[in-house]
Order: structure tokens, then C-alpha cells, then sequence
């Protein structure tokens, strides 16, 4: 079964995350889904969205890239198994508009847990514990975390929205107005 810790994130907040991995242990910041089966580190994962693997590569020496489809248009589909010892960092960009209200969709850092190696277990353990000791407990009713910066954006006027962009329901409405009166 599977563990994750769900996130808000502006860029800077997405910066300072992504340095203590790297300044904790040698992590390769990798796309998780690709068109070649080459490990290529991402230089700037925090300038766009996207769906990150965070390697750390004592723990995963032999990590490759497993073939998922072979699309017509696009061709090979590569992507790297969630089942292996590696943690997968949803990072959602930077904030956009939803029903004309600055909104930030949630991330997460999610892993399988396949592993039984304890060295997996302390390292996720320690950026779970990194994200609860520098960020906030999201103040509004979605779970998570928000980062600082994220916070800051939200008290000016920003709106949290979940993993997955909602329709613009009454029900999802009432819920932004409820983040302003949090707010208040």
C-alpha cells in the first residue's frame, strides 16, 4: 500500500523542498513518464508542472525506465515504476484562474512502498518530516500541507483547489467562498 503527503507548492516553496533532497542525499530529479527510456536529470523541475521521480541513487543503482505503450502518433512511452524505491513528486506549477479566482492546484509526494529496504523508508520519512517541520498544515478542509510561500499567496487572496481541477459546481463555489471567510 501506498503513502502519500499532499502539498501545495509555489515555485520557491517547490525550490526549497527540492534543496534539502538534494542537499540530504544524491538525488536525480527525472521525469516520470517520457518518449525514451534515458535517465535524464531535470535541471529546473520547479519552472513547470509535471510528474517528477526523485531517485536517490544508493537506493535504486539499477533504476531503468520500463516500457508502457507504443502510441501511432507519439511512439514509445517510457516511465518509471512506482513500485521500486523511488519517490514520485507531483509538482502543479504555478497558480492559475479558476472561475476567474487565482487558484493553485494540489501536489503530492507519493510512493509505493514496495520496498522493504529501511534505508527507503528513513529517507521518505525524513522529507515527510522536512514538509511538516517548514510548511503549514493546510488551514482550509483539503489534507495536506501548504508551503510557506503558498500560505502567504493564500492570505493575499488565493484559492486551494484539490489534485484534480473540480467543476465549477455550486457545491465546489461554496467551497472557495468558504476559503475567504477562513480568511477573515
Amino acid at each position: 500500500m501506498g503513502r502519500q503527503i499532499a502539498v501545495h507548492l509555489l515555485k520557491k516553496d517547490c525550490e526549497q523542498l527540492l534543496h534539502f533532497v538534494r542537499n540530504r542525499d544524491p538525488v536525480i530529479i527525472l521525469k516520470r513518464d517520457t518518449t525514451s527510456a534515458e535517465l535524464a536529470e531535470v535541471a529546473r523541475p520547479c519552472a513547470e508542472a509535471g510528474i517528477y521521480t526523485l531517485w536517490n541513487r544508493p537506493l535504486a543503482p539499477d533504476l531503468a525506465r520500463k516500457s508502457v505503450e507504443h502510441h501511432p502518433k507519439i511512439g514509445a512511452r517510457y516511465t518509471i515504476d512506482g513500485r521500486l524505491p523511488v519517490i514520485e513528486f507531483s509538482y502543479r506549477g504555478p497558480a492559475q484562474e479558476w472561475e476567474g479566482r487565482p487558484a493553485l492546484e494540489q501536489g503530492r509526494l507519493w510512493t509505493g512502498f514496495e520496498s522493504e529496504d529501511r534505508r527507503f523508508r528513513s529517507w521518505y520519512g525524513s522529507v515527510t518530516r522536512w514538509i511538516r517541520k517548514n510548511f503549514i498544515r493546510n488551514p482550509v478542509s483539503v489534507s495536506g500541507d501548504v508551503g510557506p510561500h503558498a500560505y502567504e499567496w493564500f492570505k493575499k487572496g488565493g484559492c486551494f483547489l484539490p489534485q484534480l481541477r473540480p467543476p465549477a459546481t455550486a457545491v465546489w463555489l461554496s467551497w472557495m467562498a468558504a476559503q475567504d471567510k477562513h480568511r477573515a
